[in-house]
């Protein structure tokens, strides 16, 4: 079985978008065997970004992943004093689980 993956949103918007890239990508990791995650992040980005009439289509998305949730713990005072970063929210949810790993951007994982 290939690795556990926290997909990133703008993978998920692409594959929404059906832009082949993202479509074979996703596909790619389900054929792998790869068990594919969403953080609760991604899901209300993606979720506050619908337009009328994508709801099903982005909930059919969502029934293949699984959500992890994201525990900034004591991290939280550094993330408000700073300039929130999603990116940074997402490695938290990928640290988190340390089973998971976060792609940044396509195909390049990082590892925790």
């Amino acid at each position: 079985m290939s690795e556990a993956l926290l997909i990133d949103s703008d993978i998920l918007i692409d594959h929404l978008r059906k832009e082949q890239n993202a479509l074979d990508y996703i596909q790619q990791e389900i054929d792998d065997g790869s068990p594919l995650f969403i953080s609760v992040i991604s899901r209300i980005e993606i979720l506050s970004g619908a337009r009328k009439g994508e709801e099903e289509t982005i909930r059919s998305l969502f029934d293949i992943l699984t959500s992890v949730d994201v525990d900034l713990g004591g991290k939280l005072g550094t993330f408000v004093q700073s300039v929130l970063d999603m990116n940074q929210l997402l490695q938290a949810a990928a640290f988190t689980h340390k089973h998971i790993s976060w792609g940044e951007s396509w195909g390049r994982p990082l590892h925790l």
